[in-house]
């Protein structure tokens, strides 16, 4: 059970961390040079993704005291 509870966990980091990854990046290459709303939309999908992580991780933890 905990090896598919892992399973499942990590499919569910998969896009939140693809999402943050490619936004740090564009903003580290682009930032300077884009408008400002351009640069708050970025940092959205970024707040987000860590966001729906946490969310993921929340509910992992509220499995794993139930299962205790």
């Amino acid at each position: 059970m905990k090896a598919r509870l892992l399973q499942t966990v990590g499919d569910e980091f998969l896009a939140p961390l693809e999402i943050i990854h490619q936004s740090t990046f564009l903003l580290a290459c682009f930032g300077n040079t884009w408008e400002i709303t351009t640069c708050i939309q970025h940092l959205h999908r970024i707040q987000e993704a860590v966001e729906q992580m946490n969310f993921v991780l929340e509910k992992c933890l509220e499995s794993e005291k139930e299962g205790d």
